[in-house]
This record gives structure tokens, sequence and C-alpha cells, in this order.
């Protein structure tokens, strides 16, 4: 590292002399200047990657949920973008913002427990990137073969549970991808909790072996 900086410690009992107090938005940006400046980058490698990842794979599978839709109801080149905005993209971002709640969490050291981490993030991922996209994608979907005539698909306000036996029509063909995939993102979730707890325990300890040297 460039610049030594102190590490970011809490307190449960009474708080030292000389320790400064920090708010959590700047405990984080405290803890993100060191990650930031870390070297070697490999050791923070979790911090750096894990919102590209978390969100690649959750918009990934919402991608394959999207086409099998449009597939399924003949849409075509119809609402290509309409379709991709709120199917594909918004799944990825909500997938990484609850995932960036998670990494918060170890980078603070708010929750004692690693593995109720790792189960949060596992659910998010799970929930966001595996189960969310198969809810939304049919509303969007349903919604354009309607109005572009592609598909013929039953009216929501007086056929409700046509609609319903519909979306379950498109979806059961996919139910073993779709296990998979919630399976294969809640795996993502825990591996990237994992790692970044590993991760933030080494600098903690590195940080602190400085400290010790320079008292």
């Amino acid at each position: 590292m460039n610049q030594i900086v102190m590490a970011l410690q809490r307190q449960a009992g009474p708080i030292p002399e000389g320790a400064v107090l920090l708010s959590e938005k700047d405990a984080v940006r405290h803890q993100w200047q060191i990650i930031s400046s870390w070297e070697p980058k490999s050791e923070v490698w979790p911090f750096r990657y894990a919102l590209a990842v978390s969100a690649l794979s959750g918009g990934g599978i919402a991608a394959y949920v999207n086409g099998h839709f449009r597939k399924k109801l003949r849409l075509a080149h119809h609402g290509r973008a309409i379709t991709f905005l709120p199917n594909v993209i918004i799944p990825a971002i909500v997938s990484s913002m609850f995932h960036q709640n998670v990494m918060t969490d170890v980078m603070l050291m708010k929750t004692d427990c690693p593995v109720c981490i790792q189960i949060r993030s596992s659910a998010y991922q799970a929930f966001f990137g595996g189960i969310y996209p198969t809810f939304l994608a049919p509303v969007s979907t349903l919604l354009m073969a309607a109005r572009y005539y592609t598909f013929p698909v039953p009216s929501i306000q007086s056929s409700p549970m046509d609609v319903v036996k519909l979306w379950a029509k498109i979806t059961l063909p996919m139910k073993n991808f779709l296990l998979v995939a919630a399976l294969g993102q809640a795996l993502i979730g825990s591996s990237l909790a994992y790692f970044e707890i590993k991760s933030v325990i080494k600098l903690s300890q590195k940080l602190g072996h400085i400290e010790e040297n320079l008292s």
C-alpha cells in the first residue's frame, strides 16, 4: 500500500482514548479507501468484482427467461427493448444492490455470524437472480403479445385464472432449468459472501500487524 491507514474496529465496551468515531457512511468510505489502494489486489478481489458477478449472473438467468417467454409468445422483434429493460436489466441491478448491502455488512463487521451473512447473501441472489425473473418476465411479454396479437392472451380482467394457467403452461417446461438456476444463484451468493468475509479478516489481521509495528 502506498499509504498506511488504520484498521477499522468494532468496539462493544468503553471507547479507547484517542479513538476516532465514524458514522456508518464514513466507515464504509474508509474501508473502500483501504480496499482500493490495497496491494496485492488479489487479496481484495471479492470486493472489486463481487457486484459485477452478482449482476451478470442474475442478468444472465433473467435474459434466458425473457427469451423463453418471448419465443413461446412469438414476439419475434416486437418490443425487444421494452421487455429487455425490465426483465433483464432490473434483476441484474437489484441483485447487485442487495449484494452491496451484504458487502457493507461484511466490511463493517456488523454481523458476528458469518454463516448468517452467507445465508442472507444466498437468499438474495437466489431470489432476485433465479426466481424473480420468472414472475417479472411474463408481465411485459404477455402485454406485448396482447398488443401485437402474436399470441391469444386471455384478458386479465375477465379471465385472470386463464392468464395464470398460460403463465404456468409456459413456465413449467423450464422447471428443471429454474431449479438449477436458483440453486446456482444461491451458491454464487453464498460463495461471494464467503470470500468477502475471508478477505476482510485477512485485511484486518494485516492492518493490525501494521499498527502493532508502528506502536
